[in-house]
């Protein structure tokens, strides 16, 4: 049996911190409730935990409860329709480190940056969800 990953949405993340960038895959996810980066993103951006905060949200479902970190002032520049670009600047955006949410480690899927429903409607985006090719794509707002 093969495994199709779900619809995404490409982004490029920058931390003016480190100075770092890297390409970022979040997958759309409308039962998410907030955008959420995975460690592993962090740690190609140049970060650590040492480099996060405690952050307010907690964050439920069906793997249990977890309280995420945050990573805070981070530039995403989305990719759109048409090959245009949308950027977003992040004063403090959540970072899933609870390690018994890391699948890579034990051989299973890694965590993944996640693209919630509040993210989308407080940006007023809009999306275009091809379910044919299982491509995602954002009309610039």
């Amino acid at each position: 049996m093969s495994y199709e990953s779900p619809p995404s949405v490409v982004a490029r993340a920058f931390w003016p911190r480190t100075g770092s960038e890297t390409s970022v895959n979040f997958i759309v996810d409308t039962g998410a409730f907030d955008i959420l980066l995975s460690m592993d993103t962090v740690t190609k951006l140049g970060g650590s935990r040492n480099d996060l905060v405690p952050s307010r949200l907690r964050v439920e479902g069906v793997g249990g409860r977890v309280s995420p970190s945050e990573m805070q002032d981070v530039a995403l520049v989305f990719e759109c329709e048409g090959r245009q670009t949308w950027d977003v600047f992040m004063h403090r955006i959540n970072v899933l480190t609870d390690q018994r949410h890391q699948g890579a480690k034990s051989g299973g899927a890694p965590t993944p940056n996640l693209l919630g429903r509040a993210f989308m409607e407080e940006h007023r985006m809009v999306l275009h969800w091809d379910f044919g090719t299982r491509i995602a794509y954002i009309e610039l707002p």
